[in-house]
């Protein structure tokens, strides 16, 4: 079982997924418990798009061991992608209860926090996320989000300028970081002045 394990991570950088896949199958055929094999073979399922056949590895390993954080954090991702945000929430909950320290448990619980509305408790685990990993580009991006959402323009210019000083070769998230700076400005430059004392 151990040489389908080493020969699953070897068609893994390979790029043979497909035959990671079948690898792990096998293992699991003879060990159907083994969290590894099914963790990881939910993560491939999840990369080539079937979101189903992951979930269900996701499911098994889960039911096997309650605390499996990987599984637990991989099942979470695949339910943002099918907008089961409760669902996704209830396991990024559940990861951060098992390892405080998960910076992306963090930053995608907030983000998901965000798209639900709840800004609150989004700018809660944005803060958790960046005072983890201060250089985490993509919590202060949907941190600068939240904020301009909550009316803090300052805020989210500095997060928005934090982002374009580090990430400078990141077009897709610089293109986005640039909006948010440029509502900001905006929305600093109308915003009603305090009348002179």
């Amino acid at each position: 079982l151990e040489a389908y394990l080493e020969r699953a991570k070897s068609r893994i950088v390979e790029r043979d997924l497909r035959g990671a896949i079948g690898d792990y199958s096998k293992v699991l055929k003879v060990q159907p418990e083994n969290e590894t094999a099914r963790t990881n073979r939910g993560a491939l399922h999840a990369l080539r798009g079937h979101h189903r056949r992951a979930l269900a590895d996701f499911n098994r390993a889960i039911t096997t061991n309650p605390k499996a954080i990987t599984a637990l954090y991989n099942r979470a991702t695949i339910e943002l992608r099918l907008d089961a945000f409760d669902d996704a929430i209830r396991d990024l909950t559940r990861v951060i209860e098992l390892e405080p320290g998960h910076k992306e448990a963090h930053g995608n619980r907030g983000a998901t926090r965000a798209l639900l509305r709840d800004l609150d408790g989004a700018i809660e685990d944005l803060d958790r996320a960046i005072g983890l990993d201060p250089e985490d580009l993509l919590a202060r991006y949907n941190r600068a989000v939240v904020r301009l959402k909550r009316g803090d323009f300052h805020g989210a210019s500095a997060d928005a300028r934090f982002c374009m000083a580090f990430a400078p070769r990141d077009w897709d998230l610089l293109d986005r970081v640039r909006q948010v700076l440029v509502n900001a400005e905006k929305s600093m430059e109308s915003a009603p002045r305090p009348p002179a004392a």
